[in-house]
């Protein structure tokens, strides 16, 4: 009879712990410290707050400037030199004078126009004074202008190789931006799956917490039973097994969690002290993972293959100016220079433009190697080179297709097997179920009803398991099609 009684209790006991197992983990009471987020709140705190997506952002940053940078080219440049000789070495001629002085003052403008024009126009003023009694004029003063111009005519064609230089200049700081896109939005990836680990976690503690207690009602209950004489000693060491099986796997599980929010607390740069509270439950969501629909998308937002593709144009420029850098310099030049000469400085600066005395050059010069041997070699070099972009970008397109392939594939995969990992914690659950009822008509022992609710837990955990890998293509596929980062940025 007691036997009989032992067995109701049991029962009832398993039943509502079963029961429990069906019911959400406990959420423990909001403190002050503690952050309730889901998985788009952080994307955005990471946005914000990530220390490599701060490192990723001056990459940026920087790049612009380099292209910035490359503009200097164009900057006018203002040069001057102001020098005072005083010169009292000994002469051999009487009529030169024992003492002369020169102040030398110079002043140039320059610069370059795209069309590869050199613009310079300068002003000097030279005051010279000795102690000769032959000079004829003492002080005198000469002021000098000058305007200069400079055309090439072979190399750097009007400007080919300047105006080429700062347009791969462009597409190379296009190119670190996508680069650190691209590093953001891995980022961005990282903290997510992150936090879908830590939603695992924090619902697999939940879960054992749960069994947990319920194998220590079982245990004390078993405990006086036993004392009793009316629960043999295997059913006993069974329950006290089960029991100790429940807290290690406790233990562990909140071990879990700890570092799955320390780690997630790391990617979102949040202080120590606060503690991280999952919004989102671990529920499948019906999502279609097209491929036609995804290949497209990746083709027109991957950024290694935008890169791939300003390789390409970078590589096409440099060969048209290593190509024209076989052309010999051939360089047009023409200068215009007028000065005036007076006892005073303001006469002579006037008389530039009141005397008619000016002086016209007009030539041609030129350089050539015969050889040629180093721009025969760098021409060669870029044909190679735009070669191996052009082999690049074929190559990141087939691999962009079998990402995206295996990404849809995969996620196709995770869907049925959320699907069938459902499916098969019912199942265990209806077989769970029936083994207490052949235990209730004494058809079953402990040690079978132990294991079978040992293999209910396993496919709960099997089954979270399951919608983790499931969000986690979900990431991968946003990933791959290069849109996670716009969706955040939204």
């Amino acid at each position: 009879m007691r036997l009989k009684l032992f067995n109701i209790l049991y029962i009832f006991l398993v039943y509502i712990c079963s029961a429990l197992l069906m019911l959400p983990p406990c959420t423990a009471q909001i403190q002050e410290n503690t952050i309730l987020l889901d998985a788009e709140e952080v994307a955005k705190v990471a946005l914000r707050n990530n220390f490599d997506i701060q490192i990723y952002n001056l990459d940026r940053l920087i790049g612009e400037q380099d292209l910035i940078e490359s503009y200097a080219v164009y900057d006018t440049e203002l040069t001057g030199e102001y020098k005072y000789t005083e010169d009292r070495l000994a002469r051999s001629s009487a009529i030169a004078g024992k003492r002369e002085t020169t102040v030398y003052q110079d002043m140039n403008l320059e610069k370059k126009l795209p069309a590869g024009t050199i613009l310079s126009m300068g002003l000097t003023h030279e005051r010279e004074y000795t102690d000769s009694v032959f000079a004829i004029l003492n002080p005198h003063h000469e002021s000098t202008a000058e305007i200069s111009v400079t055309q090439p005519l072979a190399k750097d064609f009007f400007g080919i190789k300047t105006r080429n230089t700062i347009k791969v200049a462009a597409l190379d700081s296009k190119n670190v931006g996508y680069t650190s896109s691209e590093k953001i939005e891995q980022t961005i990836a990282l903290a997510q799956k992150a936090y879908w680990r830590l939603v695992l976690a924090y619902h697999e503690v939940g879960v054992r917490d749960q069994i947990h207690s319920s194998a220590q009602k079982l245990s004390g209950v078993t405990k006086k039973n036993f004392e009793l004489g009316t629960v043999e000693k295997a059913e006993f060491f069974a329950v006290e097994a089960n029991l100790k099986e429940r807290q290690k796997d406790l233990v562990l599980a909140k071990n879990r969690l700890s570092a799955c929010i320390n780690d997630l607390k790391l990617k979102l740069n949040l202080a120590k002290e606060v503690n991280i509270i999952p919004k989102d439950e671990p529920t499948f969501t019906e999502q279609e993972f097209d491929f036609n629909r995804s290949l497209s998308a990746a083709l027109a937002n991957r950024r290694d293959y935008k890169v791939a593709k300003n390789e390409v144009k970078s590589k096409k420029l440099t060969l048209v100016m290593k190509r024209n850098s076989l052309w010999p310099q051939i360089d047009l030049v023409g200068t215009m220079k007028k000065n005036g000469i007076d006892s005073k400085f303001t006469k002579s600066f006037r008389e530039i433009t009141s005397e008619d005395n000016p002086e016209y050059i007009i030539g041609v010069e030129f350089s050539f190697s015969l050889e040629n041997r180093e721009a025969s070699a760098e021409f060669k070099q870029a044909q190679m080179k735009q070669m191996q972009a052009l082999i690049n970008l074929k190559k990141t397109e087939c691999a962009v297709f079998v990402e995206v392939n295996d990404v849809v594939n995969y996620g196709e995969a995770c869907k049925k097997a959320a699907e069938y990992q459902s499916e098969a914690m019912k199942l265990q659950e209806s077989k769970y179920r029936a083994e207490q009822d052949s235990f209730n008509k004494g058809r079953s022992d402990i040690d079978r009803l132990i294991r079978y609710q040992q293999d209910y837990l396993n496919s709960q955990i099997s089954y979270l398991n399951t919608i983790y890998a499931y969000n986690e293509a979900l990431i991968d596929l946003k990933l791959t099609t290069a849109e996670l980062l716009s969706e955040v940025e939204a």
